[in-house]
């Protein structure tokens, strides 16, 4: 156990290449975000929930030994973040290619959750002795993008609403 968190990886993978698996990993999330920022995913409410929901568990993950004051703050800042993600995720945008309905989510709030969970990740294991307020204020911006996250999500399922009922509303006008 490096700092006050154990990852998993630590047991399995030799120190030399924690970095390297940190990097891939970094490389990996960003990639994958960018790709489907940029080439949409397919909607459906299982895919919208997924991805926030894991960040949701991995976020928690790293809050397991943090006092209870600390969760308390983390709470409020995930609630906030929900909220938030809700008011101003407004960048999602539904397409149809190949008659597949497709949804393009922003990039701003997974960014930052992705980045600040890697950061804490890093300086857990390579720089321990950074004091704990620094890991707990990674974990409150942590909390605050993943409540982005899960807010954006709600946000992208009442926006397919509004967009099919445009839709019908469409069809019913031209009939």
């Amino acid at each position: 156990m490096i700092g006050i968190f154990s990852f998993p990886f630590e047991n399995y993978i030799p120190a030399k290449y924690q970095f390297y698996f940190l990097a891939s990993l970094t490389v990996f999330l960003l990639l994958l975000r960018l790709s489907r920022l940029f080439l949409g995913r397919k909607y459906s409410i299982g895919k919208v929930l997924l991805v926030p929901v894991i960040y949701a568990l991995l976020s928690v993950y790293t809050y397991i030994q943090v006092s209870t004051l600390q969760k308390e703050l983390i709470i409020v800042f995930g609630v906030l973040g929900l909220i938030a993600g809700i008011a101003y995720g407004k960048k999602d945008r539904f397409y149809v290619k190949n008659n597949v309905l497709k949804y393009r989510s922003s990039l701003p709030f997974t960014l930052i959750w992705t980045l600040s969970f890697l950061g804490e990740i890093y300086i857990y294991l390579y720089n321990p002795r950074l004091p704990i307020s620094v890991g707990f204020a990674l974990n409150i911006i942590i909390a605050g993008s993943a409540g982005l996250i899960l807010g954006e999500a709600i946000r992208i399922m009442n926006s397919y609403r509004i967009y099919i009922k445009k839709l019908s509303k469409r069809g019913s006008e031209r009939n």
